[in-house]
């Protein structure tokens, strides 16, 4: 039976309360990944293990010594993910290896413990923290490893991309050629002797010889009838090569060894065989090529099979030749990777790994190319593309920096005199500060966008085409940022940026994900015989040779899941068949496997254009967190999924009771545990926006796993919610909404429901310099007594509201040395202030910034009196002994209840005295005995688990005090460093953008008091007036029906609401009321005469607070479902309505669009984009002045606004504009000054961008002069 109490949305295309929805794992690229890096568990093919062991064990040119790799230890954080933003430090985990040392000479074997470094650690939202600053590692497209075969520029080309050593390119211009790494040429011959293949294993290898006899007679009858079949059946296929020796005149191409010689070979066809015959020889050769291949670079190549001295083979030395092509065979310096010999051998057609006979096989494999001019190889699929992960990234740098490490060991072994040499000590900062520079200067690595919870989750499944192959922006072609059909259901279509890295960054398809060879995979269900047999991930290497069909396909009944009809089209690859159901494969699982995340919100996006639905999942990202969020009517049903993965509510871990519940703290009790879950009370992220958790529970209540205790202001009910449902009317209004302006209602302000918190973060840093100290002063804050109030040791005080340009910390540095006089100094001391030899250089606050002071972290690296102290490490130990004695309480406390439990009315004894039971305290609880032998059984398993929990908190503090952060992390120089942030309150104003889901956005060009906004006759206001010339010429027509669709839902809500006093309502009134709805909505025929009135009272409110349904995207939903709702509500069929103008009261002519749409606030507010300037900096070649909020840029005067001026004949204003605004220097120095003075006139002079034209000129031998 539906429980009807608790139902979050109805689906409409499934027609369900409790749709079962897919919840994927939509973090697992990254902490897939990570994880597959750090563990040696499983069968990784790039974890840490992985890379240590290629280079192990290692052997010392004597052979004396020998090295060992036993095992890797990985060590937690010893820093929680809070301190270190707080302190802006690292979060990371200390890695060490352990080896054993073997000397053979004096029978030693040492067993070493080596720290190696430290490595970034990821959290659970799969971010690092670098600095103190979130940050991530986006995924890359790649070249995948193996054999390519294609054509560049009419050359025939083959290239073998390896995982280790250099790329070899087999190229066919005027003559056969391999190159390494684009570098390095040789002639194909020169290669193949080299590698050491001989001129008769080459014609072995190519040719088949046989040799004939003729005897005349009837027995040439028995040749011709044997020999015919064995040319027919055996070599049909192939063209027959000959002869040694002919004699007379046959027709075909000759291609002769040697000059001076006979020898020859001729083409024959087949059919020429009996002209062959008909000639009186008795002994002669046929030579037969084994396969069909082009044949003129074949013969090429056995004609010139020589050594030839080459520039290239004389430009190096013979050592260095050799070992060139030796390393070839060498899997240490020459390596495919599994994935890439898998391919080349399939590729190929080799069952065994011969390395030999791979080159000659790629050469028949080319010729054979060449011949039949076969399909070249995509780069584009992606089946030829490798995904180099965030654990792929890390393993590849950090392979790379392991290296040096090994160089070091390698030079200590070889260097081995005493025993003392063995105790050496590795640079553990070859890897530590290599780890921390690749995160801060590689492109890959980037800010984490934290704008909202879908910014955070679609940040982490980014994938880039930039860097890694040689791709930048600007040689960027269309071809390389096309869709390609393998991305289907694997790459999103849609989610791209706009400009120009549009098709470069992708993002990953909905259920995509990336297997453990680095190639995306995604889910299908598979089927055999008619019958639905199970689910699997493939990616695209598989999934190419199979019948799939669209998830509309099938059907659940009774006995299962079914196929809807015997036929359907089937795709493989980007074809289209009719197939029957039992020739089908695969079956796709929802519609939202095509799309991404953010696309996966927008409803009735099929309704959609690409284009408008691109901009909408952009926008999405955008969208401000605002203080009261709204869930939205209509969703897609990803909501609860997305809110789930972001981590932004926290999820029950016990089956247990609410012990305790306040706005910080949440405290479960179970039978066995009681656990504690803090709450992020306002935290800022990157974009200064906040995160702020409240509770959902209460003391006593019970909670299950996976209940929701929990919520944040972007997730309600656990659903992500990133906006307001407002009404809306399409229509114009007195030309205030021209194009894409929005108008709002002054209710919106006075509700405040587009409200905002940002979170502004000022870091001042205290130095050490020649002079002296920088120090911190209330002198700074002038001598007012209120000020003075707000301020305590010059920092102003948590909680004080401040407002632009006031100070927040009152910095002081030190003049330059200067000897006064002892008059000067007395004089300065007695007339002066204190701080004479300081200039104040405080910490004010910024522009268009006025809130609250949250927090102020005063953070001392060095303390300064008697002595130099290094106040870090101190004030760490004091931060890890405060969290370790209040472990030591809780523990000790939890199980002196449980003990004085235990022997309550038993005989106690401590040094043979008697004691109660109540007399047991901290101190004698190791030193207790009891009479009763079970009840001291007991006692002595409760002192075990104590002592143990104790030692491994002990052991963890001793962890943490060895790795506790060096002073040098930081500069030397720096002394304090203060941060002090303030919590801004934002509205909604005028020249704010907002926007839809559906790409329909715009600027808010006027807020209009409630009164004169258009009403309909019921006298209800519309909050929201949007053009409707915005939605034809976009095509979003799926904005209209999530309109229509909200508005008649909400239209039914408010019946509900208009009934406030619910005991004089009768329970049949409201049991038909609901069974109405019920029918007429949700098609669902209930019988509430089951329920009691109690039961009936709760459905009734639940209708009352959310009436929310869900459609999916791509289902096959009718249309007419929403009209027939909205005829039912007693609205016109297309949701048109009367509206009065609520200036004049009078009617509108035509009937207006009205209903519910879910707009967002986005992260463009005008308060931060406007400033003024009246002087600022000047290009210093131009001398115009600079653009951009950033340099105080002013306001640019292009070349169409001087046409508009020049149109007007506006002369004097575009004189001032060219000159004195601009970059007459002289012209706007006596401006200033005639400014100053109170003179309305000013001179202009020649501009400067004048006189750099004329410099121009003259360095083309102009001879050019002002008149």
């Amino acid at each position: 039976m539906i429980n009807y109490l608790k139902f979050n949305r109805f689906c409409f295309s499934k027609k369900k309360f409790f749709h079962k929805c897919n919840l994927p794992y939509l973090l697992h690229n990254q902490i897939g990944s990570y994880n597959s890096f750090l563990s040696s568990k499983y069968n990784s093919l790039f974890s840490i293990k992985k890379v240590l062991k290629q280079y192990f064990p290692l052997i010392c040119n004597n052979k004396n010594i020998f090295i060992k790799l036993k095992k890797i230890e990985l060590l937690e954080p010893c820093n929680t993910e809070k301190y270190t933003k707080i302190r802006n430090l690292h979060l990371f985990s200390t890695l060490y290896m352990y080896i054993s040392i073997y000397v053979i000479n004096k029978n030693l074997n040492v067993y070493k413990k080596i720290f190696l470094g430290n490595i970034p650690s990821m959290t659970k939202k799969g971010n690092f923290i670098i600095n103190g600053i979130d940050r991530i590692l986006i995924s890359q497209f790649t070249k995948s490893y193996g054999i390519y075969f294609y054509t560049e520029k009419k050359k025939k080309k083959c290239i073998i991309i390896p995982l280790k050593g250099s790329w070899l390119e087999f190229i066919i211009t005027n003559n056969f050629l391999i190159v390494f790494d684009k570098k390095i040429n040789f002639e194909i011959n020169v290669f193949l002797i080299c590698l050491g293949y001989n001129k008769k294993y080459f014609f072995n290898f190519f040719f088949f010889k046989i040799k004939i006899k003729i005897i005349r007679g009837k027995k040439r009858i028995f040749f011709l009838l044997n020999k015919k079949k064995y040319f027919y059946k055996i070599y049909n296929k192939y063209i027959c090569i000959s002869i040694k020796k002919i004699l007379g005149k046959l027709f075909g191409k000759n291609y002769f060894l040697k000059k001076n010689t006979f020898l020859k070979f001729n083409i024959i066809d087949i059919n020429k065989v009996n002209l062959i015959l008909n000639y009186p020889i008795y002994f002669f050769f046929i030579i037969f090529l084994k396969k069909i291949i082009n044949l003129n670079y074949l013969i090429y190549i056995y004609k010139n099979f020589k050594l030839k001295i080459n520039k290239e083979l004389l430009q190096y030395k013979k050592g260095y030749i050799i070992n060139f092509f030796r390393n070839l065979f060498y899997k240490k310096k020459y390596f495919y990777s599994l994935i890439g010999a898998k391919r080349i051998f399939k590729r190929l057609f080799l069952k065994k790994n011969n390395k030999l006979t791979i080159y000659l096989e790629i050469i028949k494999k080319i010729l054979k190319f060449i011949k039949f001019n076969i399909q070249n190889d995509n780069f584009d699929n992606l089946e030829n593309k490798l995904i180099l992960n965030c654990g792929k990234l890390l393993s590849i740098k950090f392979d790379f920096l392991f290296k040096k490490v090994i160089k070091f060991i390698n030079y200590k072994m070889n260097n081995f005199k005493k025993y003392k040499d063995l105790d050496f000590i590795v640079n553990s900062d070859i890897i530590t500060i290599g780890l921390k520079d690749y995160f801060c200067n590689n492109e890959l690595s980037q800010f984490l966008d934290q704008n909202n919870p879908l910014a955070e989750i679609s940040h982490n499944r980014k994938i880039s085409l930039i860097s890694g192959i040689g791709i930048e922006k600007e040689n960027c072609g269309f071809d390389i940022r096309d869709i390609h059909y393998s991305h289907y259901c694997k790459v999103c279509p849609i989610d791209t940026p706009e400009g120009h890295n549009i098709g470069l960054i992708n993002s990953l398809a909905y259920l995509s994900k990336v297997n453990k060879y680095n190639f995306i995979s995604t889910i299908y269900k598979y089927q055999f015989l008619g019958k639905i047999l199970g689910i699997t991930f493939l990616d695209n290497k598989f999934d190419k040779h199979k019948f799939i069909v669209n998830f509309n396909s099938t059907i659940e009944t009774i006995y299962g899941e079914i196929f809807r009809s015997p036929y359907f089209e089937a795709r493989k690859t980007n074809y289209y068949y009719y197939k029957k159901f039992l020739n089908i494969d695969l079956i796709e699982i929802c519609g939202d496997q095509i799309i991404s995340v953010g696309a996966s919100l927008i409803p009735f996006l099929s309704h959609n254009d690409a284009n408008r639905c691109l901009m909408g999942s952009n926008m999405q990202r955008q969208a401000v967190p605002l203080i009261d969020s709204e869930n939205p009517i209509v969703g897609t049903g990803n909501e609860l999924e997305i809110g789930l993965n972001s981590n932004y509510n926290i999820l029950s871990d016990l089956n247990g009771y609410v012990l305790y519940s306040d706005n910080y703290k949440i405290i479960i009790k179970n039978n066995n545990f009681i656990k504690t879950y803090f709450l992020e009370k306002y935290t800022r992220t990157n974009q200064n926006t906040i995160l702020n958790q409240y509770t959902k529970v209460l003391k006593g209540d019970f909670v299950k796993v996976g209940n929701i205790i929990a919520d944040s202001n972007s997730t309600k009910n656990g659903e992500i919610s990133l906006g307001k449902n407002l009404r809306v009317a399409f229509m114009s209004w007195y030309g205030y909404n021209f194009e894409d302006s929005i108008l709002l209602s002054s209710s919106i302000l006075n509700k405040n429901n587009f409200n905002s918190i940002h979170i502004y973060e000022f870091i001042t840093v205290l130095k050490y310099n020649e002079n002296g100290f920088e120090i911190v002063s209330n002198e700074c804050f002038g001598s007012n007594e209120k000020i003075k109030n707000k301020v305590k040791n010059g920092i102003i005080k948590i909680g004080e509201f401040v407002f632009s340009k006031d100070v927040i910390v009152g910095k002081m540095i030190p003049k330059k040395k200067r000897k006064f006089s002892p008059e000067e100094k007395l004089f300065k001391i007695v007339f002066s202030e204190s701080n004479f030899n300081y200039y104040e250089q405080p910490l004010t606050v910024p522009k268009n910034i006025k809130g609250t002071i949250i927090a102020v972290n005063d953070f001392k690296i060095f303390y300064f009196k008697n002595k130099i102290f290094k106040l870090l490490k101190f004030e760490q130990l004091n931060y890890t002994c405060k969290n370790i004695n209040n472990f030591f309480y809780e523990t000790f406390n939890y199980y002196l209840t449980k003990i004085k439990k235990l022997l309550f009315n038993n005989k106690i004894t401590i040094k043979k005295k008697r004691i109660n039971s109540y007399n047991i305290n901290i101190n004698n609880i190791f030193k207790i005995k009891c009479f009763n032998k079970k009840i001291n059984f007991k006692l002595n398993i409760f002192k075990n688990i104590i002592s143990n929990e104790l030692l491994k908190k002990k052991n963890i503090f001793v962890y943490k005090k060895i790795n506790f952060i060096k002073h040098d992390d930081f500069e030397n120089s720096i002394i304090r460093i203060i941060k002090i942030k303030i919590a801004v309150k934002k509205q909604i104003a005028i020249g704010d953008k907002m926007s839809g889901g559906h790409g329909n956005k715009g600027v808010v060009s006027n807020i209009i008091d409630y009164e004169n906004m258009p009403y309909d006759k019921f006298g209800n206001k519309i909050d929201l007036i949007l053009n409707p010339l915005g939605v034809p010429s976009r095509m979003n027509v799926g904005q209209l029906l999530e309109v229509f669709l909200a508005g008649s839902l909400n239209l039914i809500k408010s019946f509900f609401l208009k009934i406030k006093n619910l005991n004089k309502i009768s329970y049949f009134k409201m049991k038909l009321f609901i069974k109405i709805i019920f029918k007429c909505i949700y098609d669902k025929n209930i019988n509430l005469n089951i329920f009691n009135n109690s039961l009936v009272l709760k459905i009734f409110k639940n209708i009352k607070n959310q009436l929310n349904v869900c459609v999916h995207n791509f289902y096959n939903f009718n249309v007419n479902k929403v009209n027939n709702i909205i005829k039912t509500i007693g609205i016109n069929k297309n949701c048109e309505l009367l509206l009065f103008d609520g200036i004049t009261g009078k009617r509108y002519l035509q009937l207006v669009n009205v209903g519910y749409i879910y707009f967002m606030k986005l992260n463009h507010l005008v308060i931060d984009k406007i400033y003024s300037r009246s002087i600022g900096p000047y290009s210093i070649v131009t001398q115009q002045p600079l653009g951009g909020k950033s340099n105080l840029g002013g306001q640019r005067l292009g070349e169409m606004e001087v046409w508009a001026l020049e149109a007007y004949g506006a002369a004097f204003l575009l004189k001032e504009m060219l000159t004195i605004k601009s970059d007459d220097i002289l012209g706007r120095i006596e401006l200033y000054k005639n400014i100053i003075k109170g003179i309305n006139d000013a001179n202009s002079g020649i501009p400067e961008s004048f006189q750099v034209l004329m410099k121009e000129v003259q360095s083309l031998c102009f001879d050019i002069k002002i008149l």
